[in-house]
């Protein structure tokens, strides 16, 4: 392993509508002269005001506040074992950057891959590579990682969730290279739109998604993650819930509901910012009023 890959309709009046066809006509008549105008328009100029259109919709998810829909659960009712679950951490989780994720969310993370046991781990969002480590060090030693993160090139282009590019320097992974577990993991720099799920297609027994939280960037994450996901695996969403010093993160919150509301299985997990979501439907067999999901085995 440790290898670095590089890459990149209008509503209509009913026949028997009592209202006057006068607004029929005049509808008509300028939908004609629409699309005569956009017959006039050159094809790169139309696909520009697309785009533009687009990325406008998706930054109003962005931009507006959030209600958090999905059900709430303690680590403890999701995983019986989690209270007495033994976990490695080292001085290098100390939290070395603002952006970087705090010690007792790492501890969570922890334990959830040490629950899970996963063979196969996908991580969108590198950074400094604290979660990386975290996971590195509480998976079974053939486990293999392959976590994605921005080229340090396309840092000051891209547009993140608090509208500017990122605005300093850091070390993809530095929190893991040197150590033991390093050997576990393989580092892929590319921007995420850009990623080819389909060689990882149904492998992953574990998606952490913790990368650029705008609207646009976590669906495609997510939409990524559902494919590579194995008939038991498991995506786990960083910041679904934030703080208000945090408001870029509302892209991950509607991205998370959506994704309930069309595939229903997914648990807040309760005193974190973490959501999760199990592939085998743990859920399926229990109204989501009273539901005691089913992960995968637990360790006793």
């Amino acid at each position: 392993m440790n290898q670095i890959q590089t890459a990149a309709s209008p509503a209509t009046v009913p026949a028997n509508s009592s209202r006057s066809q006068k607004p029929i006509s005049l509808f008509r008549t300028l939908k004609n002269i629409r699309r005569f105008a956009a017959e006039l328009i050159p094809p790169a100029v139309s696909k520009l005001f697309q785009e533009k259109h687009l990325a406008l919709t998706n930054e109003s998810k962005d931009d507006e506040t959030v209600e958090y829909l999905i059900p709430a659960k303690r680590p403890s009712e999701i995983w019986p074992a989690f209270g007495t679950t033994e976990v490695t951490m080292l001085p290098r989780h100390l939290r070395n950057h603002l952006w970087a994720m705090p010690e007792n969310e790492l501890l969570v993370l922890a334990t959830i891959c040490k629950l899970l046991n996963p063979v196969n781990v996908f991580e969108f969002g590198t950074f400094t590579g604290g979660s990386t480590l975290a996971i590195a060090a509480n998976t079974p030693s053939d486990t293999e990682i392959i976590t994605l993160d921005i080229p340090p090139e396309e840092r000051r282009s891209h547009r993140t969730g608090v509208g500017s590019d990122i605005p300093f320097d850091y070390v993809i992974g530095v929190s893991y290279l040197g150590t033991r577990y390093e050997s576990k993991i393989s580092s892929i720099r590319c921007n995420a739109t850009a990623f080819d799920p389909t060689p990882y297609q149904g492998k992953m027994d574990l998606v952490f998604i913790d990368a650029d939280h705008t609207y646009s960037f976590a669906s495609n994450d997510t939409q990524n993650a559902i494919k590579m996901l194995s008939p038991n695996g498991v995506i786990l969403w960083h910041d679904y819930r934030w703080d208000d010093d945090t408001p870029e993160c509302v892209g991950v919150t509607h991205c998370v509901n959506e994704f309930h509301q069309q595939h229903k299985g997914c648990i807040e997990i309760l005193g974190t910012r973490f959501a999760v979501y199990q592939n085998s439907q743990w859920s399926e067999s229990l109204s989501e009023s009273s539901c005691q999901p089913r992960p995968v085995e637990a360790e006793v």
